[in-house]
This record gives structure tokens, sequence and C-alpha cells, in this order.
């Protein structure tokens, strides 16, 4: 074969090489368009647009405006998706909203009954669940409204299953009661339901395993048991249909791919620099302020200030403004333009290196977490979110200013020489206290696991060196002394193995209560 012909087969053959692997692989059709609101075909692990590719759960239909995703019978469009992590935003699709009711033209994204997502991956955000169950009506339906229209206004948090309604106080029910629930839930469905996936079941497990040897991922869509199986490229393609092609075929073959290749590299380069210029005209909206936005129009997120007002309000964030320390940030002691006096905490910025992408993720997603979920809660034993500021600059939050100190400043700080020891009956006057707290976080967020206890005290107490943990400044004698046995032995409980043997929140702050009667 002449060296031209020769130069045509070997061009062909590695240009053909992916397309015959993906056709091996995942059994895949070339698709030129994109699937909203994914910026790449074929989508990312663990979506697909091919039965048989990617996670059985996460099959998408590719349409316009928005994909489409099937979740236990229900179908909802893709309206957001963050690269990089395990959410998504959803929202139901028209066809599943009750047409005979009279209320589907008025609320058209209320669905006719109650969305669960049980049995899949699938389950609604903390933030989502913990704004549905801060939502309460200013007055009981009327006697006219339908029966699934007065549940949801009765409980709003009905409208997801996965979403465990949490008891509220009736102070905070009045104060955050609104008058148009339905119009409220509808306006909320249309900006989409807030999920996130459990990526450690055994597909996702395989997957990596899979990865690892250079492979594809993806299950067999014949079997019920959807099992996963893991494609492998071949070592060795040999197309014989090459040899039937003339060596006239095979020169026109290579030019028209040389061609292509060219149309490829300019459009790849106008898609490049084109992207830049939209980047550069962005580049001073930070990524939090896209996600908050979302948030604002439902007239539920705290005020937002301005980098320069916050800056000038702290000191322009002198050390000797600074009143904390944490994991996340830096705590400085600022007065506001109206003259209150608040906490502002600054994040921790990373610089821009491949190590610190994944600390940026997590910092943006706590940042915006604690906006959406504070926003929503008010107690007494809580701070209180005045407000936030989203700026490529830093990241900042506004709370409440305690001025007489943390607890440990009491206990163990500057302060617990400057006034007279706390008594036992002040100290669980404060247990008592932080109990509520704990119990209204407990049952007010769907996941539990982040307020778990501490058991740093347990081995003195199994071992009986109590003196070991008690302040040496309590006196021991009579009821005191009953009193701290006994608040010993409920921190023992709590700590417990199993966690059957672990009383609740509830249980906690009754028990408190209770030795507190008896050391009166």
């Amino acid at each position: 074969m002449p060296p031209s012909s020769s130069a045509a087969v070997l061009v062909l053959h590695y240009l053909l090489l992916p397309f015959v692997f993906a056709a091996v692989s995942c059994s895949t059709k070339a698709n030129p368009s994109l699937c909203p609101p994914f910026s790449s075909f074929p989508p990312p692990y663990p979506f697909s647009a091919s039965p048989g590719c990617g996670h059985p759960s996460f099959l998408i239909n590719c349409s316009s405006p928005h994909s489409t995703l099937s979740v236990n019978h229900l179908t909802f469009s893709l309206l957001h998706f963050e690269p990089n992590s395990s959410s998504l935003t959803l929202t139901l699709s028209d066809s599943h909203s009750s047409p005979s009711s009279p209320s589907s033209s008025r609320f058209p994204s209320i669905p006719s009954r109650s969305i669960s997502l049980s049995g899949s991956p699938f389950r609604p955000s903390n933030a989502f669940c913990s704004r549905l169950n801060n939502l309460s009506p200013c007055s009981h339906p009327n006697a006219t409204c339908r029966r699934w229209e007065c549940d949801l206004v009765d409980s709003p948090a009905l409208l997801l299953r996965d979403c465990i309604p949490a008891r509220r106080p009736a102070s905070d029910q009045a104060q955050r009661c609104r008058e148009d629930v339905l119009e409220y839930l509808n306006k909320f469905l249309e900006m989409g339901i807030e999920v996130e996936w459990d990526s450690s079941d055994s597909y996702f497990t395989s997957c990596r395993t899979c990865r690892l040897n250079n492979g594809v991922c993806g299950y067999n869509s014949l079997d019920p048991k959807k099992q996963f199986l893991c494609f492998h490229s071949q070592s060795q393609i040999s197309p014989s249909w090459l040899s039937r092609h003339t060596h006239t075929q095979l020169k026109m073959l290579g030019s028209i791919l040389t061609v292509a290749c060219f149309l490829l590299l300019v459009s790849v380069s106008v898609a490049i620099l084109r992207w830049r210029f939209i980047t550069s005209s962005h580049a001073d909206e930070d990524p939090t302020s896209i996600i908050l936005r979302r948030h604002r129009s439902l007239s539920l997120l705290p005020p937002v200030f301005t980098y320069e007002e916050l800056e000038s309000s702290a000191g322009y964030f002198n050390p000797s403004c600074k009143i904390g320390d944490g994991g996340f940030g830096s705590v400085y002691l600022g007065r506001l333009p109206d003259g209150r006096s608040v906490a502002v905490k600054r994040l921790h910025r990373h610089l821009p290196t491949a190590a610190s992408a994944v600390a940026r993720a997590l910092s943006t997603k706590s940042f915006c977490n604690e906006i959406l979920i504070l926003s929503s809660m008010n107690h007494p034993n809580l701070v209180k979110l005045h407000g936030y500021c989203s700026d490529p600059r830093g990241l900042l939050l506004v709370y409440d200013y305690v001025p007489n100190g943390t607890l440990a400043d009491h206990l163990h700080g500057c302060l617990r020489h400057r006034r007279a020891p706390l008594t036992w009956q002040v100290r669980l006057d404060m247990a008592v206290q932080i109990g509520l707290a704990v119990e209204y976080l407990h049952h007010s967020r769907r996941d539990k696991r982040e307020f778990a206890l501490a058991d740093f005290a347990v081995s003195r107490i199994q071992m009986g060196m109590l003196h070991q943990v008690v302040d040496p400044k309590i006196a021991l004698d009579g009821m005191v002394k009953e009193g701290v046995h006994a608040v010993a032995e409920l921190a023992f409980r709590c700590v417990a193995a199993d966690k059957d043997d672990r009383p609740d929140s509830r249980e906690v702050v009754e028990e408190l209560m209770r030795i507190k009667s008896k050391s009166h």
C-alpha cells in the first residue's frame, strides 16, 4: 500500500478508535445535542442518556428546555446541577398535577398527592425540609377547601414524605405565619426541590474500582436487578471493512477527516475564546451570589450587606477587633450604621491551588446552608442571623453579639476570676437552656447526626473518677452531690454504644428539668 494510503488508514484507525470503544463499552449512539443542565454530552457519571450506561437510577431523557428524570414513576425536570457535588434541583412535571382540581389552574406546580423519594438514592436536602417545616398558616383553612389542600395548609411538610414534620414553638409559628401558604408552595416548587443523593451504594463503590482499571461504568439494562457492569476497551481493533475500500476512496476519506478535524479545531478555539469573554465579563460575580439569588425571591432571606459596610463596621478586620476563631473563619466585633453591635464572621480564604479546591467548595456550601437554615430559625437560645455578604473578596455572616462572653470564658477563661463562681443551680439552668436549643435543632432539621454528643469524659465516669470531671469550685455536698451524680449518669446514657439506649433530646431536657427541680 502506498505511503499516502497507509497514512490515511492510520488516521482512520486512531480517529475511529474512540467511537468503536464507546460502542463496545456502553452501546451509546452519537448525539450532537446537549442535555441541559449539563454542559457536555454524554452527561457525567452517575447520569446517562443511554440505557445500560451510568447508574440505573440516573437515566435521563435529554430534551429542551429541561432534561427529565424519572423517580418512583414520577417525572421531574432537571433545573440545576452543581458539578463536583451530590446535589440537584428538580421540579415536578406538569403532567402530575391534578387536572380535575380547581386549584390546579391557580397552583399548577402543586401535585395532586404527596411526593415520595423513598426507595431511590435521592432525598430532600436539609435546607429544603427546614424551610417546609418552618412554614405555617396564620389561620386554619376554611371548610370549602379540598382535603389535600387543607392538609397542605395545616402541614406543608406533607408535600414531601421524606421530610419529617417538626414541632415548632407556638410563638415561632405566630411570628412566621403566612396567609398564602398554597401560593407560597407553588412558587417554592417552581424554583425546584433541592435533593441530594447517597453515593455509598454498591454502584458507586464498583464504579470507583472500574475507573481505576480504565473501565466505563454501566449496568445490564435487560436484567431486572440492573447488575453493575464494567466495560473495558479493546487493546486492538481491526476494522475489516477498511480493506474493501479502494485507494481513491481511502484518500477521499482521509481528506474529509482532515477537513473535519480542522473545522473541529476552529470550532473549539472559537468556543474557548467566547467562554473566556463571557467569564471575564462576569468575573466580579461570586458563585455563591448566583445560588442565593434564586432564594431571595421568596423574601425569607436576611438582608444583604456590602463588603465595604461590614469591613468598615468590623474595623477593617483589625486583629484588635477579633473576638473569636473557629474552623471555618474568624469572628470580629462590629457596629452597624444604626448603632447595633454585631459579630461579623469572616470565612477563611483559600489560596487558588488544586489542593484547596475541595476546601473552597465545602466552605461555599457551608456558607449557603448556614444562611438558608438559620434564616428560618428563631429560638431564644440560638444567635440570630442578621444578614450576610457574598463577595469575591470574602464571605461574611452577621450574627447577634453576645457581650457576656462564652461559656468557656466563664468556666475556664478570663471571666472565671472576675465574678463569683458559678453555682450548681446556675450551671443546671445553662444545661437546660442548651438542651432546649439542641432539642429545637433536632426537631427542626432532618439530619440529626450533625448534633451528636461528645464522649470525651466517658472514660473518667466509667472508672468512678467523677471528681476529675466536675469543676472543683462546686461544693459536692447534700442535694448538689446528688444532682451532679444524676447529670453524670445522664451524660453516660447519651454516649451509650447502642443507639436504642440513648435518650433523645426531649428526654434529656425533661431529665435536666427534673434534676433542677430537685436541687432547689
